[in-house]
């Protein structure tokens, strides 16, 4: 009857019968394959199977013959499932009550086996809650379950509808022999995009799991249809690049709007922009949840924004990269995997200015925060295969979770350097000022965003890589302020370690514009072997080639000449330290002072008066049990810069018990002060260096010796005077 209602659209309105699609539902679907086998000669285009009938269909049925594409969706095909219960599974899921209303054969070209056939989530069958169903509603609930997976069949292609927007997950079916092998992650194959390349998630999707072992079975456990979307957003899906709304912003010096392109740029639309070979090309992209936004009407301006302002002023053509779509996902981890593809994005924007203007890759740099840091690492992959690599790649605290194994490399462009502002839960704190420690710096809640692996050439930890000064996540304060802001201020402070990374390249342009001025602040890291050593003294000089302390800088053209990137590479890895302030332009002024002294152990803590530019005050506690039992090292940070320090006392107040904890200053009364004879310390000289300039001369230039000022006798402490000698 079918066949015969086809015939006759074909003969009165010359219907092509390829055009034809029949679809059904169990016994509708081998009527399809019926009406299909009436046609001979030209066979009908598509037979969609939903859930085809089981019993009474062994031999005659639907056939792949039936159609040019013949496609099956089993849902509940069979009575056993096939489970792993060291994978979470439930055991009583094994028996299907219900399975055999579907086909548990292949039918088709392709058959499709959404969770492995049957048993469907929120289907369950064998559960003290369908029980209790059944003695409520009788005969009406186990018809109801009865038919809840054979029905999912035909729920699914309204669904694939509302899949069908461009930033939606997709629906994807992967080649098995089994579906425990399936769960296992051991048949992911392949996504291919024409000049883009092939993507593979079987790895990804291994490294997802092991954040979240768990998450999966409990969200497939939920019920309630208004958890589908959940399933929905777990599920590690490619962007399809055509549908993703990924936008390049072309800005130059030479014009004040922005013209905007698809990853496949039109090289004669390229042509008539002031883009310039000439120049160097910089190109910015955001992380997570974030995307390119402008300024607002009341001037404030984004992140990328401003950094675009800086380089369009250094005379650099600027690429904003904008793909906020795919960067929004409820799931981070179908966000974290699609930064391959968006990277191969990029890295084709970048070969068409090559193949168009002749542009050199030396002459691009890529700056990216978060995601968008891994992000610029696999564009420099597509180029580390020719001989002709980025010149550079600056990370901005780039992302952690999801990239433990294939990540941004120092070898993804001729120079990589990393900015950690937010990597790892736990802070490297000095306990030695038991008076000023707080054990709750320890835990750092953010701190899970950032990456902790060595990733650049140069791995800058900006105050040890996380907790930011002005970016409190575990004081009372914090809790109020969270309280009054709300979840989205909650977010904000949360995020305070991580987006300060984005803030350093604006305020490195404030201090750019005047780095010729000797006494401008500028963010020298040293070297060191930890945060902790750098604290206590250990790490201030740049060696007598200059090559253990780097200059933190976004347009750095002395280390990209051809000379230096030999030992660079050389060098690789190299972990730097600095520390900076609460608010911008963040730069501190960084001392080292060191103080030589006999032999001695002694406990207490110590005032010092600094007198420079102007006076300062502070107390350091004093534990002398270093690796030179002469000297005592720490460092000392001061907003301003205090010049050439050239007169310092030093006050000692002795404690018997020490300083045990803050609240042991009540036992005042067994504190003293006590002059020192020669046979407890004796300070022989003081010197204090000045760590903030790259230049040796001006860090010579601010940099003292101070000895025992023997004409003092105002019995203040003890006065040390600087050495006019050295």
């Amino acid at each position: 009857m079918v066949a015969y209602f086809i015939k006759t659209l074909i003969n009165t309105f010359s219907v092509k019968t390829e055009d034809i699609q029949l679809m059904g539902h169990s016994l509708g679907a081998h009527v399809s394959g019926f009406a299909g086998k009436r046609f001979n000669e030209t066979k009908i285009g598509l037979i969609t199977a939903l859930d085809p009938a089981g019993p009474g269909f062994n031999y005659v049925r639907l056939a792949p013959s039936d159609a040019n594409l013949v496609t099956a969706v089993h849902t509940s095909a069979g009575i056993t499932k096939e489970i792993n219960v060291f994978m979470g599974d439930n055991l009583l899921e094994s028996v299907q009550l219900f399975g055999f209303l579907g086909n548990s054969d292949s039918l088709a070209h392709f058959d499709f086996w959404p969770n492995s056939g049957n048993g469907q989530p929120g289907c369950e069958k064998i559960s003290q809650e369908f029980l209790n169903e059944i003695l409520l509603k009788g005969g009406g609930a186990l018809k109801e379950r009865a038919s809840c997976d054979h029905s999912r069949a035909h729920e699914l292609p309204t669904a694939e509808q509302a899949l069908r927007q461009p930033d939606s997950c997709q629906m994807i079916g992967y080649e098995c022999d089994s579906y425990l092998e399936f769960k296992a992650g051991e048949c992911l194959s392949e996504h291919c995009f024409d000049e883009l390349g092939c993507f593979e998630s079987r790895d990804f999707v291994m490294e997802e799991r092991k954040y979240f072992p768990h998450l999966e079975n409990t969200i497939n456990a939920m019920k309630n249809d208004k958890f589908k979307l959940w399933n929905n957003q777990m599920m590690i899906c490619p962007v399809n690049p055509e549908h993703s709304d990924v936008e390049f912003k072309l800005f130059t010096p030479d014009s004040n709007h922005s013209v905007a392109f698809t990853y496949r740029p039109d090289p004669k639309v390229l042509k008539s922009t002031s883009f310039s070979p000439d120049r160097k090309t910089l190109f910015i992209v955001h992380g997570y949840v974030d995307g390119y936004k402008g300024c607002d009407d009341y001037g404030s301006c984004h992140w990328m924004e401003r950094i675009k302002n800086y380089f369009i002023a250094y005379d650099y053509n600027v690429i904003a990269v904008d793909w906020h779509k795919p960067a929004a996902s409820l799931n981070y981890f179908y966000s974290a995997f699609n930064t391959r593809i968006i990277g191969a994005m990029i890295a084709n924007f970048i070969k068409t200015l090559v193949q168009v203007f002749s542009y050199k890759p030396s002459d691009i740099q890529l700056m990216g925060h978060s995601l968008g840091g891994q992000i610029m690492g696999f564009v420099g992959k597509h180029f580390n295969e020719t001989n002709k690599k980025i010149g550079f790649i600056s990370g901005l605290d780039p992302a952690g979770p999801g990239f433990d194994t294939y990540s941004l490399e120092h070898t993804d462009a001729d120079l990589v350097i990393a900015v950690h502002t937010s990597a790892g839960l736990l802070k490297a704190v000095d306990m030695s000022d038991l008076l000023s420690f707080n054990p709750l710096e320890v835990l750092q809640l953010q701190g899970y965003t950032g990456s902790v692996r060595n990733i650049g050439d140069f791995d800058l930890w900006l105050n040890g890589g996380n907790g930011q000064p002005g970016c409190d996540t575990t004081s009372m304060n914090f809790l109020k302020q969270a309280f009054a802001a709300g979840p989205g201020g909650l977010a904000d402070n949360m995020a305070c370690s991580h987006m300060r990374a984005t803030e350093i390249p604006s305020a490195e342009r404030v201090l750019r514009e005047h780095r010729d001025e000797k006494d401008t602040c500028q963010w020298v890291a040293y070297e060191c072997s930890n945060y902790i050593d750098f604290l206590h003294g250990q790490c201030y000089d740049c060696g007598q080639d200059g090559k253990k302390c780097k200059l933190l800088e976004y347009m750095p053209g002395y280390w990209l000449q051809p000379k230096n990137l030999v030992d660079i590479k050389k060098g690789f890895p190299q972990n730097l330290y600095l520390q900076t302030q609460a608010m911008p332009p963040y730069c501190l002024y960084h001392y080292m002072i060191v103080l030589h002294m006999s032999e001695v152990k002694y406990v207490g803590r110590i005032k010092f008066t600094l007198n420079g530019r102007k006076k300062v005050e502070f107390e350091k506690p004093f534990e002398l049990k270093s690796k030179d039992p002469k000297t005592y090292n720490f460092l000392y940070t001061d907003s301003d810069h205090l010049g050439q320090i050239t007169e310092m006392t030093i006050e000692y107040h002795k404690t018997i018990v020490g300083s045990l904890v803050k609240y042991l200053q009540i036992l005042r009364p067994m504190t003293f002060i006590q002059s020192m004879s020669a046979n407890e310390i004796t300070i022989s000289a003081i010197d204090v260096i000045f760590m903030s300039h790259i230049d040796q001369s001006v860090r010579d230039s601010y940099s003292s010796q101070l000895i025992p000022n023997t004409k003092d006798m105002s019995g203040k402490g003890f006065n040390f005077i600087i050495n006019k000698d050295k």
